[in-house]
């Protein structure tokens, strides 16, 4: 019986990992089949399952509502919120109804990471890829204002920034810098990307280029300078705040180790001193 769950288990926990796979990676693993191979059933079985049985529950939908902001943040366009929210859920009831028939309380455990690990991926990747795109924020103010400051337009300066550079940062600008040349208001593409990171560093950035588009570059440069200066020095009292942090949050497990060790050391000595009286 402990053999047909950890089947089960492993089952779905795979499919899930499947689901989030970029397909490039997908086709490394699986051999070339048909359209319709198991993967593709197994993501419209998900999807099927959550439009007939689960999107009218309010936790349900607003869980996929919110892996489905994360999934297009990170570009994941192989496998929708729907087909994985719809995979978790008909795991955990054919797990549940396992766990009841064998009366196995390993099920529960098991059940509980089914339904914790895709949407905490999911947003671990999100997070990452914030803070890598982050850390190019004030690179790329500094070289929008060099442009500037040689004479070129707000705008031509961000591209001139962009074109050639490598990161996330760089591709989402280069995105919304097409939508812009293809008719897309750059008000309206800028601040998608801006919206999209929900960092303070783009934020200012980008109102500043958006004013200077507006109004035109004179003081764009001085004015990105000093918002860099300001920005650097609030990203190193964050860093300063976070290795406080981690200090303490280190102290604090050290000490209760040496407790438990004195514990576990003197405990005995104590309990026989207090018997001999």
């Amino acid at each position: 019986m402990e053999t047909i769950i950890v089947i089960l288990t492993v089952t779905s926990v795979l499919f899930l990992y499947l689901s989030l796979m970029p397909e490039n990676r997908l086709e490394k693993i699986l051999v070339p089949i048909k359209k319709e191979s198991l993967l593709n059933q197994a993501k419209r079985l998900g999807k099927v399952f959550y439009e007939k049985l689960l999107h009218k529950v309010k936790y349900i939908a607003k869980q996929e509502e919110e892996m489905q902001i994360n999934l297009d943040k990170l570009r994941i366009d192989t496998v929708s919120a729907k087909e994985i929210v719809g995979l978790q859920y008909l795991a955990v009831f054919l797990l549940l109804a396992v766990g009841v028939i064998l009366k196995t309380p390993f099920v529960y455990l098991v059940v509980a990471l089914v339904l914790l690990v895709p949407s905490s991926q999911i947003k671990g990747k999100w997070k990452k890829k914030r803070v890598r795109m982050g850390r190019d924020v004030l690179n790329l103010a500094e070289l929008t204002a060099v442009g500037v400051s040689a004479g070129l337009s707000p705008l031509d300066s961000l591209e001139k920034a962009v074109v050639g550079q490598k990161g996330e940062l760089y591709e989402e600008l280069h995105r919304a810098i097409v939508e812009i040349r293809m008719g897309t208001p750059a008000e309206q593409a800028l601040l998608k990307v801006s919206n999209v990171m929900e960092l303070q560093e783009m934020y200012a950035f980008i109102d500043q280029l958006i004013q200077a588009m507006k109004t035109g570059s004179r003081g764009f440069s001085e004015s990105v300078k000093e918002i860099v200066r300001h920005l650097r020095e609030l990203r190193q009292a964050r860093i300063e705040k976070q290795s406080e942090e981690a200090k303490a949050k280190f102290t604090l497990p050290i000490m209760m180790f040496f407790g438990a060790v004195l514990a576990f050391a003197w405990g005995p000595l104590v309990i026989g001193f207090l018997n001999g009286f």
